[in-house]
């Protein structure tokens, strides 16, 4: 991930931490997991993808055992725990 990725990231974590209803918020997609190609995110135009999360929305999915949201929190990277108030993982950055 490059910096400026990183950062917008870091930019989402804070706005977030000012919405006491989300709960977690997750990069996701094939250049988080360090899989990315020259096609990749053709769709989009960006470089990895964001799930945000409520606590309603978190439990609903864990209940219902949603296929989409077990691969985004097994594959993704939780870059906001409300939890926790901080990061998870740090953020790798790549030079670039």
């Amino acid at each position: 991930m490059f910096q400026r990725e990183r950062e917008a990231l870091d930019n989402i974590a804070a706005n977030l931490a000012q919405s006491p209803s989300v709960l977690k918020a997750v990069a996701y997609g094939s250049r988080i997991r360090g899989e990315e190609r020259a096609d990749s995110e053709l769709v989009t135009g960006l470089s990895f993808s964001v799930a945000i999360l409520s606590r309603a929305e978190a439990s609903m999915n864990e209940r219902l055992g949603s296929l989409f949201f077990k691969r985004v929190m097994v594959e993704g990277l939780v870059f906001y725990d409300a939890e926790s108030r901080r990061k998870d993982r740090p953020i790798a950055v790549q030079a670039g």
